[in-house]
């Protein structure tokens, strides 16, 4: 109950939520990213013990190519600085969008104001 009343009361430090849901993001990343590599060999295992496709040709470019890109991530994924660099390209990205849409709706100006004028 002591808890329950510090946390209506707002006394958990800023600090500490915010840290908690960083690691939130973090795990959830993880999970998605171990899911989006491991779920379709799953399935095509599934469909080979089935019988409905033969999957050995697969096994190949899922031990090659699709599972070791999982074991790549990872590590970038646990490692602190690369969230940072992640989110300074996320940065950059919205920067260029903006300036895009800024530079079209300028055209679509000069376009109606040339329009206007002949």
């Amino acid at each position: 109950k002591q808890w329950y009343q510090r946390r209506v009361r707002g006394s958990i430090p800023d600090e500490l939520v915010k840290r908690n849901r960083k690691l939130q993001r973090k795990v959830a990343m993880i999970i998605a990213t171990d899911f989006a590599c491991w779920i379709p060999f799953i399935l095509i295992c599934l469909l080979h013990y089935l019988e409905k496709m033969n999957a050995s040709p697969l096994y190949g470019v899922f031990s090659i190519v699709l599972l070791p890109i999982n074991s790549v991530i990872n590590p970038l994924l646990y490692d602190d600085s690369f969230s940072g660099i992640m989110k300074n390209i996320a940065d950059r990205i919205r920067v260029l969008k903006a300036k895009r849409r800024v530079s079209q709706s300028n055209e679509t100006r000069m376009t109606v104001i040339n329009n206007s004028v002949e």
